[in-house]
């Protein structure tokens, strides 16, 4: 997830989601030190079908947005 500015940590993160809404992802979303706007979570191994991403970004200025979007693995 990459956004306009920097994330605070503690308030942001992406969650992903099977078609049945069962949560995939295991590991806490790091943002990246490099780029402080960009924040990844490690995925398992994924069984081809639909997915989506659903995510919480709060700047360091405290303003807060969320969304989502869905992708296919095949």
């Amino acid at each position: 997830m990459i956004v306009d500015g920097p994330l605070e940590p503690l308030f942001s993160s992406p969650t992903v989601t099977d078609a049945g809404s069962k949560q995939i992802d295991t590991e806490k979303a790091v943002v990246d030190s490099h780029q402080p706007a960009a924040t990844t979570v490690m995925l398992p191994t994924m069984a081809a079908g639909r997915y989506i991403v659903h995510w919480v970004a709060a700047a360091a200025d405290g303003h807060r947005t969320h969304g989502g979007d869905a992708f296919d693995a095949r």
